[in-house]
């Protein structure tokens, strides 16, 4: 299945964690899913999943990746083995792309257009292609931020397939498992699917 509406979504999920997390309201609106909030945007959409009845789970990677070996991802996955990941964007943050760059540099042409990834799990080739490809150009076209000088570029010397292979590792199947989150997180997820419009959550085969 595929999502219909993923601009509408990913606007209403915008929209919402200006509101309900402390610190996203001071950034650029567009680039909120670039931040590390997977799990409590994950928990949203299993909220408005639940409620029109689709049955799904959330789930987390732990792919071990060489850059970051301690990273972990929740998304979500329907029943019949669709991956919906709106927070994809925030591996960005490997080649430097990351809300911070993009509020001190306004360079928001750099973020991908598509924010909302619905793919079959195992079948994440196309995705980390496509990442790789636009994470190895922005660092060719990267210009420094003084006030962001102590940022760490973690792809720096990675060629697209290396990075593409980093970034598969978060959606591989075997490192996929189920996901049980905190209370903090369930209840900052319930908060943000409020924000979500029933109409927006349109799935197709």
């Amino acid at each position: 299945m595929k999502l219909v509406e993923t601009e509408s979504l990913a606007a209403d999920l915008e929209v919402g964690l200006g509101e309900v997390h402390w610190l996203l309201g001071g950034i650029n609106r567009e680039a909120r899913l670039g931040m590390a909030v997977c799990g409590i945007v994950s928990v949203a959409l299993s909220e408005a999943l639940a409620a029109q009845e689709i049955e799904h789970e959330l789930v987390i990677s732990k792919p071990k990746l060489d850059v970051d070996p301690d990273k972990e991802h929740v998304f979500v996955l329907l029943k019949d083995d669709t991956i919906i990941d709106a927070t994809y964007a925030q591996f960005y943050e490997y080649a430097g792309l990351n809300p911070g760059y993009i509020s001190m540099s306004g360079r928001t042409r750099f973020f991908p257009h598509e924010k909302i990834a619905t793919f079959p799990i195992g079948e994440h080739q196309k995705l980390v292609t496509q990442m790789s490809l636009r994470a190895r150009y922005f660092m060719d076209h990267y210009e420094p931020v003084n006030e962001l000088a102590f940022q760490r570029i973690d792809f720096k010397d990675l060629d697209e397939e290396q990075i593409a292979e980093q970034y598969a590792q978060i959606w591989e199947p075997d490192n996929i498992e189920l996901f049980i989150p905190s209370d903090p997180t369930s209840e900052a997820g319930k908060r943000l699917a409020d924000f979500i419009l029933p109409e927006h959550v349109k799935l197709v085969d």
